[in-house]
């Protein structure tokens, strides 16, 4: 934004030239919005780009448009002879997927937030239900239960998304059961969130070193990569 010995040369500027016109300041605004790394000033709202209507849906109910300008996929021939392993597997993704999801894979449609929900380990829950139960009180996270913490992913997610804030949940159609799903994992959050290295170890467990990977997720970053093993990786086909 325009720094103050900007802003008073636009004061003099326009008291010393009678003739400035709306435009000129404006436009003198405008290039130092553009200095500061913009290419346009901020405008009220933002419109969300997506390449086909099933890619806008993410978006939801916000402004958003298609991008009809087609682009040319260009590949070398490490491309072309990689393209035949991609195809096999996200027909292996897709089948794994569906069966997680349903059960069977009747090559069912799949959203963006089946691809989510796919993606999240299970075990994810269990461990963040874990590090918030590491609290010295531990009434607030007693009292979480795993409905609680799918509201709130889900509504982080959202708001992500959305760029809103807590406060604008109810904007959003929210009810006031999930809101209150979200503020409860929120408090017992605040009660746990500090290092491993300040809490008292489980029994027989030595202290975790200042600066260290927090064991809990240590354990969640090799669910994760498993996960994603089973998902992405196929045998004889991935490198």
């Amino acid at each position: 934004m325009p720094s103050v010995t900007d802003s008073v040369h636009l004061d003099d500027m326009s008291d010393s030239d009678s003739n400035s016109s709306d435009g000129d300041k404006e436009a003198f605004i405008s290039d130092n919005v553009r200095r500061d790394g913009q290419d346009d000033p901020p405008s009220d709202s933002w419109t969300f780009q997506a390449s086909s209507d099933r890619g806008a849906k993410v978006f939801h109910g916000l402004s958003k448009r298609i991008v009809t300008n087609q682009f040319e996929l260009l590949y070398n021939p490490v491309d072309d002879y990689l393209l035949s392993k991609v195809n096999k597997e996200i027909g292996h993704l897709l089948h794994v997927g569906r069966v997680n999801l349903h059960g069977h894979d009747n090559s069912q449609e799949v959203t963006a937030l089946d691809a989510f929900a796919c993606a999240l380990p299970h075990s994810f829950l269990f461990f963040f239900k874990e590090w918030l139960m590491t609290a010295d009180n531990k009434d607030s996270a007693a009292l979480v239960t795993f409905d609680d913490i799918i509201e709130f992913v889900r509504y982080e997610v959202v708001m992500r998304i959305g760029h809103i804030s807590q406060a604008d949940l109810k904007d959003w159609d929210m009810n006031d059961n999930s809101i209150a799903s979200h503020e409860k994992v929120r408090s017992a959050m605040f009660k746990a969130d500090r290092p491993a290295c300040d809490r008292p170890p489980p029994p027989n467990t030595p202290t975790c070193p200042a600066d260290t990977l927090d064991p809990i997720m240590g354990k969640v970053l090799e669910d994760i990569n498993s996960h994603f093993q089973q998902l992405y990786f196929l045998t004889c086909v991935s490198v």
